[in-house]
């Protein structure tokens, strides 16, 4: 009734990025299934390309507002409406709910493009989600000029399923700040007030260090 595995993603010199593990419920798909297909089935002919592959829409937080203004200014700009938002905030539609010193409050939509195989909405989805969240908080304790990333997400998945098409909540808040690592928890409940997933996540914190485009590996940074 569970299955254990691991990933590790690497960049194309072969440089380790990140390492995974995950535990999961084996459960049966409620219902009847349809038969197999007897044959390969097609591509759809898309008249338009795949999501990711559209221009991104949203602006990246450079130059002078990342060196002049402090992290949590930066949250409340986006909460007014006074900033432009990011790609991912608009891939997420995520919605900044509250801000406050060393927490936030979002939503974003359990939208069907989350869905896997059997129709549930993926755990990966909440996951990325989670991480948001928790980027968000840490963001509210940084100086000017500060970058950070996540270091290790660790997540407990609490609903198995739950209906899509309405939204998620997320609640994080910083319960440890250092020098150069902060580490957030994070809330998430569905619209039903059900409690979703409960994760957690650490960063780490790089003071005057710019964002990279390309990223580089923490163990390379200067």
């Amino acid at each position: 009734s569970q299955a254990l595995s691991e990933a590790a993603i690497e960049d194309t010199t072969g440089h380790l990025l990140a390492h995974a593990t995950s535990r999961c419920i084996v459960t049966a798909v409620p219902g009847d299934l349809p038969d197999p297909p007897d044959a390969p089935v097609p591509w759809l002919d898309q008249p338009r390309p795949y999501p990711l592959e559209r221009p991104p829409e949203g602006e990246f937080v450079v130059g002078e507002v990342w060196e002049g203004t402090n992290g949590i200014d930066i949250q409340r700009a986006w909460h007014q409406g006074r900033l432009a938002r990011t790609p991912l905030s608009n891939l997420l539609k995520a919605e900044l709910r509250g801000v406050d010193e060393g927490s936030v409050a979002l939503a974003m939509p359990a939208s069907p493009w989350f869905s896997n195989t059997g129709g549930a909405f993926y755990g990966g989805a909440l996951t990325l989600f989670a991480d948001y969240a928790a980027h968000g908080a840490i963001q509210t304790t940084v100086p000017s000029a500060t970058s950070w990333a996540t270091l290790d997400l660790r997540i407990r998945l609490v609903v198995r399923s739950f209906r899509t098409g309405r939204s998620l909540i997320a609640r994080a808040r910083v319960v440890h700040r250092g020098r150069r690592l902060a580490v957030a928890w994070v809330e998430v409940v569905t619209a039903d007030a059900k409690v979703a997933a409960l994760p957690d996540a650490s960063a780490m914190l790089l003071p005057s260090v710019p964002w990279r485009v390309p990223a580089a590996p923490f163990d390379v940074q200067p």
